[in-house]
């Protein structure tokens, strides 16, 4: 009677344990038909394909040779390629590029994950689902699927691991027909595309190290092309104020619904003492805002150095031998860095004194705990600090003029989620020819949008109550993404063929006596690359320039403004050739 009871429970046991080892294996051939299907799909030609597919085999043969669970080792890889594209998928739809293999470690740092979790929760739930499922897979398919006994196990395991690494260190370089997969592009407009997302990702690991940017020769030499009009030097020193506006832009410019009574503000258009103020073009969407930093602070965009530049301040900014606040600390200029974070976040304690800052001085109420930053630490909090900034500079006997890169956190997103900081959901239709839910998010942007303007207009005031010459300038680092809605908008086309997603906005404003230094107005610019905008401060204030910074100026009268987009091939190749050859900007 009890063994008939125990060869029941054994046999319903087996069946169980068969009934999940089918479910498993079927999960396992869906995953591969879909990781199949999304290479099949995303990838843009046969090469890119069987990059791929090769890559995945010849994992899969790693995973074996540990596991020695064929299924297993074929869906684990299968759920990796799946990840990938999934996590490049998001990357382009919200920074508009792909992910690359260096981007893992970024997703690891702990201020990454901090933002993930409390601005875009539906992220952070996709990522904890995804792992589960993982743990989950794993446990279960180790579980289920006995290993593969053979006479040699050891010798058959270290056979494949070997065969493995071999075979990938033959592949992934892209040897013959497979080297168009892995060829590096220099062109933006593709590189930066949603196609090939899983191949881009396997081969950027051939792309890791800075290259020297690539350019015609030039016919003429840099110093024969012409010079540009040059300011008149001022004697004095003014104090110079920049503030980094986050995801700020002007919508009226760039969204074909929004009209000017509803969109635009004094801060985007000018005031009565802008020097200069128009459409900027930033190198960046959505994102990425030390990259914005790094072209505004060295003069050059990041898309220079290809692949390396999407990581330009750990891989170029060591390597640059110019910048804006090393060329006003020779100046005598004091420089500093208010941060709206903690300063060791994304990388500030170390790249900060490498662009030349003297100080990098998180707000007050961050280093108390009293705020987390982010969304809840206003534009008003961080130019009431700078105003604290200058007083206790303006009281010392020995004051030297100052510098002051401001960076903001008010409008980053995302938007339309009432979080600590952000203003409530306003569902109010106030553009109804849009879909409901980018019909919030603007209705948030604008609130934030007249919170940072009121800022500005009572800082400048401010600077201009104390009598002394000063410089304030102000502009978008990037647009928002809106979480991906504004991806499928219709943009208005912008002048010079310069990319719709890529324009924000600058504003230059001189008081305090700052006398009119000869300087052309740059309202005849049709657009201003941001790279150029440093140029443009150090003109506006009447400061002398080194070479480097006199060509960087000399360049943005004879592009009109444009890096990128400069129609003077000649000129621009002339330029490249005189920065990086004759004066060094970039040691390789």
């Amino acid at each position: 009677m009890v063994t008939g009871r125990a060869d029941a429970d054994f046999h319903s046991a087996s069946r169980i344990q068969t009934f999940l080892s089918v479910l498993l294996l079927g999960a396992q051939i869906l995953c591969v038909g879909w990781m199949v299907h999304l290479v099949l799909r995303d990838e843009s030609g046969r090469a890119q394909q069987a990059y791929v597919f090769l890559i995945f085999g010849l994992l899969a043969l790693f995973a074996y040779g540990f596991t020695r669970r064929p299924a297993f080792s074929l869906g684990l890889v299968a759920l990796l390629i799946i990840a990938i594209h999934g996590l490049s998928s998001a990357k382009y739809e919200y920074l508009r590029a792909p992910m690359l293999i260096e981007d893992v470690s970024l997703l690891l740092r702990p201020e990454i994950s901090e933002l993930l979790l409390h601005g875009y929760p539906q992220l952070s739930w996709i990522f904890l689902g995804g792992m589960v499922a993982f743990i989950a897979y794993w446990t279960a398919a180790i579980k289920l699927e006995a290993p593969w006994h053979a006479r040699r196990r050891r010798w058959a395991s270290v056979a494949a691991v070997v065969a493995s690494l071999a075979g990938l260190g033959i592949v992934v370089p892209g040897p013959g027909p497979l080297g168009v997969v892995t060829a590096e592009d220099a062109d933006p407009s593709t590189a930066n595309s949603d196609w090939d997302l899983v191949s881009r990702f396997f081969a950027s690991s051939m792309h890791t190290g800075l290259k020297r940017p690539v350019f015609a020769a030039p016919l003429v030499p840099w110093l024969a092309t012409g010079t540009a009009a040059s300011p008149v030097v001022t004697t004095g020193r003014p104090d110079i104020v920049v503030v980094l506006e986050e995801s700020t832009f002007n919508p009226q410019t760039v969204l074909p619904f929004c009209s000017p009574l509803l969109c635009e503000r004094p801060m985007l258009t000018g005031s009565a003492n802008s020097a200069a103020v128009g459409p900027l073009r930033v190198h960046v969407v959505g994102g990425l805002t030390w990259l914005s930093e790094f072209a505004f602070l060295s003069g050059m965009p990041h898309s220079m150095f290809g692949q390396a530049g999407q990581f330009a301040p750990a891989k170029v900014l060591p390597r640059v031998k110019y910048t804006l606040p090393r060329w006003l600390k020779t100046l005598g200029y004091r420089t500093v860095v208010v941060y709206p974070v903690n300063k060791h976040a994304y990388g500030g304690a170390v790249a900060y004194p490498m662009y030349g800052f003297d100080q990098v001085l998180p707000h007050p109420l961050i280093i108390s705990g009293k705020r987390e930053g982010y969304w809840d630490l206003s534009d008003r909090e961080l130019l009431d600090y700078v105003r604290q900034v200058i007083a206790e500079e303006d009281a010392k006997p020995d004051r030297e003029p100052l510098f002051i890169f401001v960076l903001t956190l008010q409008q980053h997103g995302p938007h339309g989620s009432a979080l600590n900081g952000q203003p409530p959901r306003d569902d109010r239709p106030t553009f109804p020819a849009v879909e409901p839910e980018l019909n919030v998010k603007l209705n948030d942007y604008l609130t934030r949008l007249q919170w940072s303007n009121d800022a500005l207009r009572d800082f400048d005031t401010a600077l201009s109550r104390r009598g002394q010459p000063y410089v304030l300038a102000h502009f978008g680092d990037h647009q928002p993404s809106f979480e991906g809605l504004l991806r499928g908008q219709a943009k208005r086309p912008q002048r010079r063929q310069v990319p719709a997603d890529f324009v924000t906005y600058f504003n230059i404003q001189a008081g305090g006596g700052l006398p009119r230094s000869g300087y052309r107005l740059a309202l005849a610019y049709p657009v201003l690359d941001i790279a150029l905008l440093g140029g443009l401060i150090i003109d506006v204030a009447g400061l002398p320039k080194n070479p480097y910074f006199a060509a960087n100026i000399r360049l943005r009268e004879r592009c009109e403004g444009l890096f990128i987009e400069c129609a003077d091939k000649e000129t621009l190749s002339a330029y490249q050739q005189y920065i990086f050859d004759e004066l060094g900007a970039v040691s390789f």
